[in-house]
């Protein structure tokens, strides 16, 4: 198992520099200051080539996604947000807290904005990657991956509070 585990880790920490130059790359960044004021960084940057090597078990566990939720079809719901265009489908105000769900343009956009813990999370989601997921015939993980790959420098994900700062993007 350790041995597993080593040259897992040893295959993503070399990984970058055999790919280096070719193609996109998955970016995350994070940093968590601990209650003594000690901060710890993670950086990561995965080729997205790596998770092309992965399309088939991906596609897999797509193919073994349930998107029927207490009745509902999500592939519907999505087909309806889609047409729908620019709107704002969601806005709540309570207790300090603003959570607010929307589209614009190309982009999905989630919003949660907590003042009690000081607190901010913005998901951005383009919406022809859930064109690509939520497709009848299931997702083709080489086209997300393409798709994906035209919004480099675009903030994917991000988190601001007092103790986390974390990004993803794609570059």
């Amino acid at each position: 198992m350790r041995k597993s585990l080593f040259t897992a880790f040893l295959t993503l920490t070399l990984a970058p520099g055999l790919f280096a130059g070719e193609g996109k790359f998955f970016r995350f960044e994070m940093t968590e200051t601990e209650s003594n004021g000690t901060p710890t960084e993670v950086k990561v940057r995965i080729p997205l080539s790596i998770v092309g090597a992965m399309s088939s078990q991906i596609e897999e566990a797509f193919e073994q996604a349930n998107f029927e939720v207490q009745e509902m079809d999500v592939r519907e719901i999505w087909a309806e947000v889609r047409e729908a265009g620019d709107n704002e489908f969601v806005e709540i105000n309570q207790d300090g807290a603003h959570i607010k769900v929307s589209t614009e343009g190309e982009f999905l956009l989630v919003s949660v904005e907590e003042n009690e813990n000081d607190q901010t999370i913005n998901i951005k989601v383009p919406l022809s990657l859930g064109d690509l997921i939520f497709a009848e015939e299931g997702p083709d993980v080489e086209a997300l991956l393409e798709e994906l790959s035209n919004f480099t420098d675009v903030e994917l994900f991000s988190i601001e509070s007092e103790k986390v700062n974390a990004k993803a993007w794609i570059e």
